[in-house]
């Protein structure tokens, strides 16, 4: 009996003991944590609250830019003459084929049963051809897309080192995604971390070269009506005292952020901070084609659909190059930091934000630790009056 009661009595202290170690020991350095490893929500250690509402729009323009990408490539290999394959503005999910040879109708559908069997292909009429997402397979990348947002985003947070988050689709097909931030009494920073889908592109900017004031001017330089293949983009640097600044450039960039295979701060001619970068080679062998045709005009560098740089094509590019947009030191590290953890599939908008005090949690702790004690004095008192002090001598 008194083995027994001796093994039990060192079986506790075991778990006890274990249960102590584990609270504040981890396997990964540093191996001792004083504060415990018990995490804690936004009830026990306030922090902010996010809802983001995720725009997928973009995932499905990069769908269609990869695949005009795969059609170009196989009507160059067929010798086949086109005019334009641009991404319709009136359907977000559809490409436009322009050409008045008259074999691209039959070679465009040959290829669309071969390799892009996701599309729907239909002829307009006047050398025009529509290629149209069916409507499961558009379902499922505006999907993906929110189920990848989810995990870039974590993975952004962890980057920056906030600890014991918690991020989360809230519904099973919904496109809003819940951001927790324990400790976290300034969202600012980690706003601007998780609020920029970081879609990264170099691409053709048309005449005016330089841009212009105002849209309208640059509308009424192509007599009302810029081409089909191109769009107008905000220039995000200060070119004008008082006023903004537009770009015109081809909708299809030439090359992306997801083809970006190295990154990392750097500096340019002129000792201001920039980023450094490195191309894959199918994408450097497609830069390089680019500025070799392209000598004396320049590209611009969209992000998030605003220009950040419209350099000169001084030389030809190939794997390696710089981006500078008059970055402050911050903002480098910050556009490194979403470079290397991912762009977004899907345009993040807040559509809630609220700061959470601890003050709830420590309420529930302290009432629930005054009734604690009020229910074992309770018992002790019960057990004296029943058993009149009986065992005690």
């Amino acid at each position: 009996m008194k083995d027994n009661l001796r093994w039990k009595g060192i079986l506790i202290a075991l778990v006890t003991l274990l249960s102590v170690f584990f609270y504040f020991f981890t396997p990964k350095s540093p191996y001792f944590n004083p504060q415990g490893n018990l995490k804690r929500g936004l009830d026990l250690k306030g922090g902010v609250h996010l809802l983001l509402l995720m725009n997928t729009d973009a995932a499905i323009s990069q769908k269609l830019t990869t695949d005009i990408g795969a059609l170009e490539s196989e009507l160059k290999k067929k010798n086949m003459a086109y005019d334009n394959i641009y991404p319709s503005s009136e359907n977000k999910s559809t490409i436009v084929i322009e050409g008045k040879n008259p074999g691209l109708g039959v070679e465009v559908k040959d290829i669309v049963d071969r390799l892009l069997t996701i599309y729907t292909f239909s002829a307009e009429g006047g050398g025009k051809y529509l290629l149209t997402l069916k409507d499961r397979e558009e379902s499922e990348i505006r999907d993906r897309a929110i189920q990848q947002s989810v995990e870039l985003i974590r993975n952004r947070i962890d980057r920056y080192g906030v600890a014991e988050t918690a991020i989360h689709r809230q519904g099973l097909k919904s496109n809003k995604i819940v951001v927790e931030l324990p400790g976290v009494a300034d969202s600012t920073e980690v706003k601007a971390l998780i609020g920029k889908a970081a879609q990264l592109g170099w691409h053709q900017t048309m005449e005016p070269q330089t841009g212009a004031a105002s849209k309208e001017a640059i509308i009424n330089q192509y007599n009302g009506k810029i081409p089909d293949d191109s769009m107008i983009v905000p220039f995000g640097s200060e070119r004008q005292e008082g006023g903004e600044y537009y770009l015109l450039v081809k909708k299809v960039p030439v090359v992306t952020g997801a083809d970006i295979q190295d990154v990392h701060v750097s500096s340019d001619n002129l000792g201001q901070p920039a980023v450094a970068f490195e191309l894959t080679l199918a994408a450097g062998k497609r830069f390089r084609e680019f500025t070799r045709s392209n000598i004396g005009r320049q590209a611009a560098i969209l992000l998030d659909n605003v220009a950040i740089s419209n350099p000169v094509i001084k030389d030809e590019i190939g794997e390696k190059g710089i981006i500078s947009g008059n970055f402050t030191p911050d903002a480098a590290k910050r556009l490194v930091l979403q470079l290397k953890s991912g762009s977004l599939p899907a345009i993040p908008e807040f559509g809630e934000e609220r700061t959470v005090g601890p003050s709830l949690g420590l309420d529930a702790i302290r009432r629930g630790t005054i009734s604690g004690v009020i229910g074992l004095l309770i018992i002790f008192a019960f057990m004296l009056l029943y058993y009149r002090g009986a065992g005690i001598n």
